[in-house]
């Protein structure tokens, strides 16, 4: 990888992104200046000497990269990670971006752009990467992030919050924290019935009494919809 900086310039255009079979739509919206909107730091609470030894590091694999005419990419992906746990969330991006520009499918890079800018408050692009991310090569933990992040941000897409949970209950199994979900979005829908099977579903999956409550609610209004018949 021999280009060794990169200045992108993030637009967000009208797409449609195809995750694990779920389209979900983004609004156009150009914004050239996009990222002055945004976090670009956060404090991780670090010690000074512990700061310090995460300092050394990034100095000296920048220092490894510099040295190097054609550098690799797991170089830059190092880099990236570390510059995210000292909380540069913005040098994170950039280095996340750069590994990207090289290589559009790396699925690791995809999925910590994500992170990265989500925590800095980009949503939409958060979006944008994991789902990119999970139509190449998903797995359940970014597929809870994107479902959690657009139950979240994007009220206004649940019909596409309903598939995404579906095809990833479909995809990884009856994962708990994904039954819950989407029992809860059938209980916001009005639907009890559907909502207490997603309920009990949780509940024989993990044997857990926490589901009960959840349980108890959603018979007490499906009888409740059905004498108001």
């Amino acid at each position: 990888m021999k280009n060794k900086h990169h200045h992108g310039i993030v637009i967000l255009i009208a797409v449609i992104v195809v995750v694990a079979g779920v389209v979900i739509f983004y609004r156009p919206q150009a914004n050239p200046a996009a990222d002055e909107q945004f976090r670009t730091h956060i404090d991780k609470g670090m010690s000074e000497e512990v700061r310090a030894e995460f300092d050394l590091r990034i100095s000296t694999l920048r220092a490894s990269i510099d040295a190097s005419e054609d550098p690799e990419l797991r170089q830059y992906l190092q880099l990236a990670n570390l510059y995210y746990q000292v909380g540069d969330l913005a040098l994170s991006k950039q280095y996340y971006e750069m590994i990207l520009a090289e290589s559009p499918n790396d699925v690791p890079a995809l999925e910590n752009l994500g992170v990265s800018l989500e925590q800095m408050g980009d949503y939409s692009g958060a979006a944008k990467a994991w789902s990119q991310a999970l139509e190449l090569s998903g797995n359940s933990t970014t597929a809870l992030r994107l479902a959690k992040l657009v139950e979240e941000h994007f009220p206004n897409q649940r019909p596409e919050l309903k598939g995404l949970l579906e095809k990833s209950i479909e995809t990884f199994g009856q994962e708990p924290v994904f039954l819950r979900m989407l029992g809860d979005w059938y209980a916001n829908e009005g639907d009890y019935e559907r909502a207490l099977s997603h309920y009990e579903a949780a509940k024989s999956v993990t044997g857990s009494d926490d589901f009960d409550e959840l349980i108890s609610e959603a018979r007490q209004k499906l009888i409740e919809s059905e004498n108001n018949k």
